[in-house]
């Protein structure tokens, strides 16, 4: 008989107090119950505690610290967690009931799997959960991590995914950083083993939501901005770190993973019209290592008018 696993569940909150009942009500109502609730409190200055406290006592954990970011809010909670898993949830996402017991499918499907991950669906601020079907083909898995990641902008992200203890702690948690620190983890798992991404969605995530885990930033990511290419946020910092140090092979899918992250970069110079900055990603042996020859290379040659028209003609035409 296969053991049953049980997952910690990990819900860092700040100021989330219009959302955070109907968030823990989507963990406790799952149909998969062998799991325990940790929700850290990050400093909320709003009666987000207060909800918690009066609304689910006895079967959430509590954990209260002065504000210092979701990357320590969510360092917190592995550190109080007891299941071999871990499962994360932002305070104002949403998972569906057969969340937990799809992971634990994941899990048992794949020999040596050390991090797992459902798919996820963009909600308004207001969404209530609801009967939603999946067809079959929305079962299907990968376990490419690099490869999934340069196909669906983000596919793995802080709601969706589960990541065992063991493999969290030998990593040393979440690092600092202001914003991209989920994606660094994830990066960072996937490299010291199998994982599986699933086509299910069960986790539904919240717009235009303004308040979040802002914190204390310890190290920020405009020093990244600063200098460009594979230096331009955490994932690909690591990423070129390793390169550097021998410590990483770069394969097919790696390559076209990091591209991806590369032109994700230029379409956001360009959507802010930072054309020095765009021109200087062009011209980056960043660039010209992982994305040339691209689709993108012409913008090299346009001139600074030429570049600021198409950038109109691109937003005139999208709305």
């Amino acid at each position: 008989m296969i053991e049953e696993i049980f997952f910690s569940v990990v819900v860092p909150l700040f100021n989330k107090q219009s959302v955070v009942l109907d968030t823990i009500n989507s963990v406790i109502n799952q149909n998969y119950q062998n799991f325990e609730l940790i929700v850290v409190n990050d400093g909320s200055t709003d009666r987000s505690l207060d909800i918690v406290n009066q609304n689910f006592d006895g079967r959430v954990k509590v954990v209260d610290q002065s504000n210092a970011g979701v990357a320590a809010a969510r360092n917190a909670g592995v550190k109080h967690a007891k299941g071999d898993w871990v499962a994360f949830l932002d305070a104002d996402d949403l998972w569906a009931s057969e969340h937990l017991s799809h992971l634990d499918e994941l899990i048992k499907t794949v020999p040596d799997v050390v991090m797992v991950s459902s798919s996820s669906r963009k909600v308004p601020p207001k969404f209530q959960l609801s009967q939603v079907k999946n067809t079959e083909s929305d079962y299907r898995y990968t376990t490419s991590f690099f490869k999934r990641e340069s196909q669906v902008n983000f596919p793995v992200n802080s709601s969706s995914v589960a990541v065992k203890r063991k493999v969290l702690s030998k990593l040393g948690g979440f690092l600092p950083y202001s914003s991209g620190e989920d994606v660094e983890m994830w990066a960072r798992v996937a490299l010291t083993g199998r994982v599986c991404i699933s086509n299910f969605c069960s986790v539904y995530y919240r717009q235009d939501l303004t308040s979040g885990l802002s914190g204390k930033a310890i190290i920020e990511n405009r020093l990244g901005n600063q200098l460009g290419g594979m230096s331009s946020t955490p994932v690909l910092r690591m990423i070129k770190e390793r390169i550097k140090s021998n410590a990483l092979t770069v394969d097919s899918d790696l390559k076209e993973y990091i591209c991806f992250r590369l032109e994700v970069g230029l379409k956001v110079r360009f959507a802010k019209g930072d054309i020095k900055g765009l021109r200087e990603l062009l011209r980056c042996s960043d660039w010209k290592s992982y994305c040339s020859p691209s689709k993108y290379d012409f913008l090299r040659y346009l001139p600074d008018f030429a570049i600021r028209s198409l950038r109109v003609l691109y937003f005139s035409v999208r709305k």
